[in-house]
């Protein structure tokens, strides 16, 4: 028997999606995913999005990176389902889906022209750095954030033939990131916004990361005391635009760290389908 999947990419972030309805649940193993995502003897991704419809427009999202670890969230993923219910007619330019992730519900509109705007709940990030790493004779500051996922953000130069050695040293941190961390490297100001190289936890160097960016530009708020604003986060794969503005106090959670704020953020970027087709 074969079952048909669709390979969607968000700025080269590239998922395989499986549609719950033909797909069982209890199908979506981590062997599974592995073989799926394996770029030479299957479909190749960095994950697989298993989603199932529990009305006209809500789902229920599984995200499983390509070594079968289960994320909790992942905003090209979330673009690319967006993306996926258009192309099946299942949602028009302007609608608002609803997908319960296991990061909690997120909301994405379209906006038609293959881009989708990503509600992404509460940030939390921390404008000074937890710690302070030494690694091959560097310095390295390391800031916390939460986007429903973990992430450490280095805004300090590091040459890029050592960002592998600091990203394997920052996951050591495992009072911070028990289950793991995604790390975004910061190298600067592009044209009109943030210039990022993002390690994925479970995939490895990855041409985009939609919770990254929004971590990278609400992190970079806390540290320079602004409230609101929007800035554009330049990826390996291309740009996404993030508009943040402080939470209000009543969001706030009782056990929130003094140290850490709070931010609503919207992530804005593009999402495409690149194949379809079916497998045993």
């Amino acid at each position: 028997m074969k079952r048909s999947f669709a390979k969607y990419e968000g700025l080269g972030n590239d998922f395989v999606v499986l549609d719950g309805d033909t797909w069982p649940v209890e199908e979506l193993t981590s062997q599974r995913a592995i073989a799926l995502c394996d770029r030479h003897r299957g479909v190749g991704a960095d994950g697989v999005l298993w989603v199932q419809r529990t009305s006209e427009l809500a789902a229920r999202l599984i995200i499983v990176n390509a070594d079968g670890t289960r994320p909790e969230m992942c905003g090209n993923g979330v673009r690319c389902v967006a993306a996926f219910f258009v192309d099946r007619g299942w949602m028009a330019q302007g609608q608002t889906l609803s997908l319960m992730t296991d990061a909690g519900e997120r909301t994405v509109q379209s906006r038609g022209e293959h881009r989708y705007a990503v509600a992404m709940g509460l940030l939390r990030v921390e404008s000074q750095p937890f710690v302070t790493l030494d690694v091959r004779d560097l310095r390295v500051p390391v800031f916390f954030a939460d986007a429903g996922n973990p992430h450490a953000v280095v805004f300090s130069e590091v040459p890029l033939r050592h960002r592998e050695a600091v990203a394997a040293r920052i996951r050591q941190e495992t009072q911070k990131y028990p289950q793991g961390t995604n790390v975004e490297f910061v190298s600067g100001r592009a044209e009109g916004g943030l210039r990022v190289q993002v390690h994925e936890r479970g995939v490895g160097w990855t041409l985009a990361c939609g919770t990254g960016a929004c971590a990278v530009a609400t992190v970079h708020a806390a540290k320079h005391t602004q409230s609101q604003g929007e800035t554009t986060v330049e990826l390996d794969g291309g740009s996404l635009e993030i508009i943040w503005k402080s939470a209000a106090i009543s969001h706030l959670e009782p056990t929130l760290e003094s140290t850490q704020d709070v931010f609503e953020t919207t992530m804005i970027g593009p999402a495409v389908c690149v194949f379809e087709g079916a497998i045993s």
